[in-house]
Parts: structure tokens; sequence; C-alpha cells
């Protein structure tokens, strides 16, 4: 993603590196008198400095043509009152940054907060005075009471996790009816989902990549694999329960020793349908 130099210009803060290529600019290099330049064919920029500038002025451009500044300039100050845009929140530094902080601030001027992709592998905390809120499925926004949170059909949702988080809402006195939606096209992480995750994780030994076990990545082979379901398959019930079965028998088969409650998942699933689905 955007990693490397970072740099401020005028009124637009820009994560820079690995994205330069992306603006049709060279490659950067040092010489002996640590002078940072830039190798351009193009006669371009010559320093990272005149890079980033040049970099920095594509963006207000842009974002002037878009209208996400009303259609001027591009505003001073790190969140600018707009008629109309949206906002991107770009994490560099391998998670960890305060992403979660951030989308907070920003969501308390904003209608509608979305997730796009990801499962509860990422993890997100919010202070609000003494009280601490740990969201991994829904979006930070949802402590905005006028924001409409929306979970798309790229994200795969482990349901029991899901409505662990609402409860917490609750015991929290956090009013969320009416304001979370979920596609019915999203794909639902199974417990085993989980148990493979972490199985495939041991396997690779000294070679692992350091999964959350959380199922994301096996959620996601079943999507692709066309063998997975979906939030609104809970809707056919008939359906749901023989596709359900179905995908448990391939793990078991695919994963000798996997044990599935087959039955006792089912009742839990045909229990919150109606949650799910109202």
């Amino acid at each position: 993603m955007l990693r490397g130099v970072a740099a401020r210009h005028g009124k637009t803060f820009l994560a820079a590196g690995s994205a330069l290529g992306g603006f049709g600019l060279g490659s950067v290099s040092v010489s002996e008198s640590n002078e940072a330049k830039c190798e351009d064919d193009m006669g371009g920029p010559t320093t990272i400095m005149g890079l980033l500038k040049d970099i920095a002025s594509k963006v207000n451009n842009l974002e002037t043509a878009i209208g996400v500044s009303g259609g001027g300039p591009p505003k001073s100050g790190l969140v600018a009152s707009r008629s109309h845009g949206i906002d991107v929140v770009l994490g560099s530094q391998w998670g960890d940054e305060g992403k979660g902080k951030l989308v907070d601030k920003l969501s308390q001027e904003y209608d509608l907060c979305t997730r796009v992709a990801g499962g509860s592998n990422a993890g997100h905390t919010i202070m609000v005075g003494d009280k601490k809120y740990k969201f991994h499925l829904l979006p930070s926004g949802i402590l905005n009471e006028k924001a409409t949170c929306v979970i798309g059909n790229g994200v795969v949702i482990h349901l029991p996790s899901f409505l662990n988080e609402l409860d917490s809402l609750t015991s929290n006195g956090i009013e969320y009816q009416g304001r979370v939606k979920i596609s019915d096209r999203a794909h639902i992480v199974f417990d085993f989902h989980q148990t493979v995750d972490g199985q495939i994780e041991s396997r690779l030994g000294r070679n692992k990549i350091g999964t959350t076990r959380k199922g994301i990545g096996p959620a996601y082979a079943s999507k692709i694999q066309r063998n997975g379901l979906r939030v609104g398959d809970l809707q056919r019930w008939d359906y749901f329960e023989s596709r359900f079965r179905a995908l448990a028998e391939h793990h078991m088969n695919a994963f000798p020793g996997l044990k599935i409650d087959i039955d006792g998942q089912l009742r839990y699933y045909k229990r919150i349908a109606p949650r799910v689905c109202s």
C-alpha cells in the first residue's frame, strides 16, 4: 500500500513511497552527497521534495475535479467542513496507527459509514471519556448516533462476534436499532473456518504467515470456490441447511480429524436468523 516517505505540502498530507509509480513518476535514489534525487526520463522533478510537491498538486487538482472540497481549492485542517464528499483513511504502517480514532472523528460529520472488506481480524479501539469500545466488525462510526453503518458484500462476517458487539453497545447504552445494515451478499465465517485457519497456520511451522486465526482466509476461500454461504441465505432455511451440511462435509474431508457439530451449529443459526435478517 502506501508506505515509506511522508510529506506535508500546502493543505494536503500525502503518504508516498511505493505509490509514486502510480502517479507516472520515476524512481528515487540517493547520491553520494546524500541529496535525494528522482530519476525521471520525462523531465519531471529531480528531488524528493519536488516530486512530493508535484504529487500533492496532482492530488489537489483531482480533489477539486471530483468535488470533495465543495468544488473549490482544498481546505485547511485535518477534518474540513464540507457539503459533500468522501474521506478515505489509509494506514501506511502495517496497523495500529490510530485509524479507528481518526475514523471516529471524521464520522461525526457523515451520515453513512461503511466496511467494504476484511472481517473480525481487524480491530479498532475507541475511547470516549473513560469508556473503551472495541470493535472488530462494526464500523467506528457506530458511536455517531446520526450515522448509518453498513457492512458491505466484500466483508466476511463471523455472526457470533458481530452479535456480541451489538450486545456490548446495548450494555453501554448505545442505541443502534435501524442504524446497522448488512449486505445480504456478505459471506459468513463459520467456527470451522476459524479452526481450519489455525490448523493451516500450525502446519506452516516457521513459515507461518501470522494469521489472527479468525477464519478470514478460509472464509474467502469458500467464497471464491462458490461453496460458501451468504447472510441472505439465512432467509431460505432449507437452502441454508443443505448448503451448510455440504460445506461442513467438504471441510471435514479436506482436513481429517476436523470435528464439526453440524446439528448444533444449525440450531444456533436457525435461532439467530430472525435477528440477523430483521
